[in-house]
């Protein structure tokens, strides 16, 4: 009686998931413009609206991790200009600015602010006793000889 019931329960699943219908898909919508001539594509601004001007930050600063960066970045619909700021281990900040338009591609000038600076204490980590180092692999048995 008990193996009636474990196979009708180990069934039941599956018999749910086959009793789903297919998906379907249609035809692709053509008012999306011919594939390859868009953004990304290498093909200009084919079959999309005139790009739009837009302006877009962030910033975060989190003292307890140290983690500090921050980005802003703004476009007149042909030209797009920005710049980003991130604090490294070191002490330094990295400074990115950048512009990119459709004629001439992506450019950027990277520059570093402060002096790096690294502790004179800086020790080798050692794991805890009883940690494993990773994992042991067994020393050759020399089972399969030299390669001819």
């Amino acid at each position: 009686m008990y193996g009636y019931v474990s196979v009708i329960l180990f069934l039941s699943p599956i018999i749910m998931v086959r009793g789903e219908p297919p998906a379907v898909y249609g035809p692709p919508n053509p008012s999306h413009g011919t594939p390859g001539a868009g953004h990304g594509s290498g093909g200009g601004h084919g079959g999309y609206e005139e790009p739009q001007s837009y302006e877009f930050g962030y910033r975060v600063k989190d003292d307890y991790s140290g983690s500090s960066f921050h980005q802003k970045e703004s476009s007149d619909g042909n030209q797009v200009r920005g710049e980003y700021r991130v604090a490294l281990p070191d002490g330094r900040t990295q400074i990115v600015t950048y512009w990119a338009d459709w004629k001439t591609g992506f450019h950027a000038d990277v520059k570093y602010e402060g002096q790096a600076t690294y502790p004179d204490n800086a020790k080798k980590y050692i794991p805890p006793p009883g940690a494993n180092a990773g994992y042991m692999y067994p020393n050759p048995s020399g089972q399969y000889g030299a390669p001819h």
